[in-house]
């Protein structure tokens, strides 16, 4: 499936309008507050899912992701995705058309949820990737509702090096200093599962230390561990999302609820491709999730089935 998602934005609309209502609307009795900011279910679209919370095909049930890759326009590097059995591979970068013309779409957003995942530009060295966060962060402040630091894409080249902590530290501080003299936006950060253990502690005592809100586990994978797709495929540069990426990712929801006495709240994300996935997300320690790989197997009805199954597991 193209970046553009030409194909599966009318499929949704139709079948919002045969439903007579959004996709994703589900009732909750029980209130999900994290971060003093209410949240009707557990599930979140993926930041792939952008334009559809931008075209608002779904309602005020969900939240959504808006993924800002950098300040400028970043279209030239779009390629396809792979697709192949229970899991995709995502050759191109969070693009955007632009921090101008995401703001021009989520202007309106009404009672939606709205998350800004932000990011640097490919052209930007790291020595100034500090700056590109800064300017998405202070264009976006009005018009979302939690940001998360995204330095775990591994689409863009040497992204993933930001998250040692000196420079996660350089990032965080101007957005955190801006944060305070503001409305005191939820700020998360969002890791890559790539990561060994003793590196996510570390984030972990950062995040502590700084009072940052949360962590989002977690990015797509450059790890191709026992797949048995061709080699054509299993070369394929870009992050994996979907089955493989499964159980790492709760391993790493587990670590970080313990490790930090569950005082992080964290967004889990991750080969949810079924009910039973999300329920052991949660179980794990996830206050929310982020679904992309499958709802895109499952349908727009994944999301109506992963609420009613925490709703029956709440009860």
């Amino acid at each position: 499936m193209g970046g553009d998602h030409t194909i599966a934005f009318p499929l949704l609309r139709a079948v919002n309008k045969i439903n007579k209502g959004p996709v994703a609307l589900v009732h909750f009795d029980a209130h999900l507050d994290t971060w003093d900011t209410y949240f009707g279910a557990p599930y979140t679209h993926g930041t792939p899912f952008r334009r559809a919370r931008e075209e608002r095909l779904f309602l005020d049930d969900s939240s959504m992701h808006v993924g800002i890759r950098g300040p400028l326009y970043s279209r030239d590097d779009i390629k396809n995705d792979e697709s192949f059995g229970f899991k995709i591979i995502h050759c191109d970068d969070f693009q955007s058309e632009g921090i101008d013309k995401i703001v021009d779409r989520i202007r309106n957003k009404g009672s939606v949820i709205i998350g800004g995942n932000i990011g640097k530009n490919k052209v930007t060295p790291n020595q100034k990737a500090k700056d590109d966060y800064l300017i998405c962060f202070k264009a976006l402040y009005d018009y979302v509702d939690y940001f998360a630091v995204n330095v775990s894409s591994p689409n863009t080249p040497n992204l993933r090096d930001l998250q040692n902590i000196n420079d996660l530290r350089e990032i965080l501080h101007p957005l955190i200093e801006l944060n305070k003299i503001r409305e005191s936006k939820p700020i998360l950060i969002k890791i890559s599962p790539d990561l060994n253990d003793v590196d996510i502690k570390k984030i972990v005592d950062m995040a502590l230390d700084l009072k940052i809100d949360g962590i989002i586990t977690s990015n797509t994978t450059i790890s191709r561990n026992n797949l048995k797709s061709k080699n054509k495929l299993i070369n394929e540069s870009g992050g994996l999302s979907g089955e493989p990426l499964k159980k790492r990712s709760t391993n790493i929801i587990k670590l970080i609820h313990e490790y930090s006495n569950k005082k992080l709240p964290i967004i889990g994300v991750g080969g949810i491709m079924s009910t039973e996935d999300a329920l052991e997300k949660i179980e794990a320690g996830a206050s929310l999730i982020q679904v992309y790989t499958g709802f895109i197997y499952n349908g727009p009805s994944f999301v109506r089935n992963i609420n009613k199954e925490i709703i029956k597991s709440l009860n």
